[in-house]
């Protein structure tokens, strides 16, 4: 039994604005269908179960958040005690233990920090400085991987539970701040 937008299968949400209204919808993919209205902006959002009933997100005044999937409600966790507004920002969760990541870096890619957030607390612990422009990262639970986007070398990276990193090559694509990575949670 999954998400279902209509008789499809629901594969992805996101956030979207309307110029006519001025405010941002949570909506559902396939067929772009609105949910309902978000009380504000949302710079990234991750699964936070494997039932897709809810999601973790950052707001737009840095505050770790949760989104119920099937309504649109937002509930405050809790400030992650660093900026994140007008900054690249990545959101990766693992569904199996709940441990949270984030990767929150400069528009000019002078700085890019990987971090874990507390789930509870919403409070950002940095893990350490990357040494790429990471445009996203996405987490790879049943291998421990974390995969980034390098957005200035336009490559994918990975990471083990050991922190070794590795590039896996050139994509061939020039990435701008808007590039995004996923891996499909069931099969990795």
């Amino acid at each position: 039994s999954g998400v279902f937008a209509g008789n499809a299968p629901v594969f992805g949400y996101g956030a979207m604005f309307s110029n006519a209204s001025q405010h941002y919808s949570l909506v559902s993919f396939p067929l772009i269908a609105p949910i309902a209205p978000l009380d504000g902006q949302v710079l990234d959002a991750t699964p936070a179960n494997s039932r897709y009933t809810e999601l973790y997100a950052i707001d737009a005044d840095s505050n770790l958040v949760t989104i119920d999937t099937a309504t649109g409600a937002e509930s405050v966790i809790g400030p992650l005690g660093v900026q994140a507004s007008q900054r690249r920002v990545s959101l990766a969760a693992d569904p199996g233990t709940g441990a949270l990541f984030a990767v929150i870096g400069d528009y000019d890619c002078l700085f890019t920090v990987l971090y874990s957030i507390d789930a509870t607390t919403g409070t950002a612990t940095p893990v350490t400085p990357l040494g790429e422009c990471v445009a996203s990262v996405a987490a790879d639970v049943p291998n421990q991987l974390l995969y980034f986007l390098d957005r200035g070398a336009g490559a994918l990276n990975v990471v083990d539970a050991q922190g070794n990193e590795t590039t896996l090559g050139p994509l061939g694509i020039v990435m701008n701040e808007t590039a995004h990575l996923a891996i499909d949670p069931v099969s990795g």
